[in-house]
């Protein structure tokens, strides 16, 4: 049973509701609600689709495999290819921004308490 309190069961819910949104919706009206949504949800989708904590085979991993193959199968070509194209450079982007942004905090103050901070939680 989900215990909805701990994120991955939370996250785990959450995928599983878009999930069965996108079956429960046909149509014309469906594709347009899946083409309103559609990079928002990627955006959750690609960030545990490409995460290395979530292993092959879990639940979370699974679900979002089944979401990206639904979008895929029911979204034109073009619309999904270039939303997902925006989605993963987006999130690329800001992965490299807040690399830099360590190390450019490395040799300031900010930066050392940080560094101390994470070896007291060691």
């Amino acid at each position: 049973m989900l215990d909805i309190k701990t994120s991955k069961d939370c996250l785990e819910t959450i995928l599983q509701f878009f999930n069965a949104s996108f079956s429960l919706k046909v149509g014309e009206s469906g594709t347009d609600f899946m083409k309103l949504v559609c990079g928002p949800v990627l955006e959750l989708v690609y960030r545990t689709y490409t995460d290395e904590q979530y292993a092959k085979g879990s639940t979370i991993k699974d679900v979002s495999l089944e979401i990206v193959e639904l979008l895929q199968r029911d979204l034109d070509k073009p619309f999904f290819i270039d939303t997902y194209n925006k989605v993963k450079a987006s999130i690329l982007q800001k992965r490299l921004d807040r690399k830099v942004k360590q190390k450019q905090l490395v040799a300031t103050e900010e930066g050392l308490a940080m560094r101390q901070n994470k070896r007291v939680r060691k």
